[in-house]
């Protein structure tokens, strides 16, 4: 689809919005009529399936290897020790 960039954002003429929306709206209607997409669910379904059943069970997957919890921001700083207070009298 043709668009131009101007400055951070891009700009695309209407009607070819339009003409795309419609042609991809036109294809996916035929792929559900021929049962196309269907297929193609069906091999990316199978295929997760055989990766979870080929793991051995220890720990948890997804999709794309073992689940690592995602470490957000900087690391956390060590506090500094603080002076034993004295009890007051």
């Amino acid at each position: 689809m043709p668009g131009a960039k101007i400055g951070r954002a891009w700009v695309f003429l209407e009607e070819d919005v339009v003409a795309y929306l419609r042609q991809r709206i036109k294809d996916q209607l035929t792929a559900r009529l021929n049962g196309d997409a269907f297929r193609e669910a069906d091999v990316v379904l199978q295929a997760a399936l055989d990766r979870q059943m080929a793991s051995d069970g220890s720990g948890d997957f997804t999709e794309f290897g073992p689940h690592r919890p995602r470490k957000r921001g900087r690391p956390k700083r060590a506090l500094p020790r603080l002076p034993d207070f004295l009890p007051l009298p």
